[in-house]
């Protein structure tokens, strides 16, 4: 799993290095994915359709690699389906994308809506909450062994008396890191979420709706269906948009 450390290796330097516990775990071995932003330029849709100078490109995220890419996790793995939205105004009148104006069906069937933080909790959460479990297993493990007590013994009997070497202060450094990147999941979900906004003529916005796959599904791409409704917020006139991912890849 990327972002996991190399336990053969990380773990006996760092009880060689330091007289704490593990260092923290992250989501990704720098840059953080939670920490960069996501740019929509450039991007390689799986469907694009234009209706009334209105250009609705989308893009899936089920690949395991373009997943963790973004999300640092495989969402669809874990039942989260991930899509992104990108919208053009190429046309002269102004258009209002409502979040709950964006669908998705399967088979005809709609596919439950997630908020950001549900589809968070649900995914890149689980997958972090995994990762720092396994790193305090192999950190125990390691303790178990022969060899590793006798360095961990090494470096507690180095701490006595020494001000700068603090086991408590060391296991609270890392748990707080490791909350703190814990509360960054949502907020990066939140902040690539697409937002409810005017596109007036001229302009591209664009951001990620999340959508919950049935159980037991084998993600069929090709069986989803995008439905996104435009609404001119003077008139009222609505501009629905269908989109069937046949193309995805």
């Amino acid at each position: 799993m990327r972002g996991l450390f190399r336990f053969g290796t990380a773990v006996p330097v760092l009880l060689l290095s330091a007289c704490g516990p593990p260092a923290p775990i992250r989501l990704q071995s720098p840059p953080l994915a939670i920490y960069r932003a996501f740019d929509l330029n450039n991007r390689a849709p799986t469907v694009r359709a234009v209706h009334d100078g209105l250009e609705i490109s989308v893009e899936e995220f089920v690949s395991k690699e373009k997943s963790r890419e973004v999300f640092d996790a495989d969402l669809a793995a874990y039942g989260v389906l991930a899509l992104l939205v990108t919208l053009v105004n190429s046309g002269s009148r102004d258009h209002v994308i409502e979040r709950d104006a964006v669908r998705a069906f399967l088979d005809g069937r709609p596919l439950v809506r997630l908020l950001a933080k549900e589809a968070a909790d649900m995914s890149t959460a689980v997958e972090f909450d995994r990762r720092v479990r396994a790193q305090d297993i192999a950190y125990g493990v390691l303790i178990l062994n022969p060899a590793g007590v006798v360095v961990f013994m090494s470096h507690w009997f180095h701490c006595l008396g020494n001000p700068d070497c603090n086991l408590a202060q060391e296991r609270e450094k890392r748990q707080y890191a490791i909350d703190y990147d814990r509360k960054q999941i949502p907020l990066r979900f939140e902040t690539m979420e697409l937002q409810q906004a005017p596109v007036p003529p001229g302009r591209k916005t664009g951001g990620f709706v999340y959508f919950k796959f049935p159980e037991g599904s084998d993600r069929p791409l090709d069986k989803i269906t995008l439905v996104v409704i435009g609404r001119d917020p003077l008139s009222g006139a609505e501009t629905e948009v269908r989109l069937p991912l046949v193309n995805a890849r």
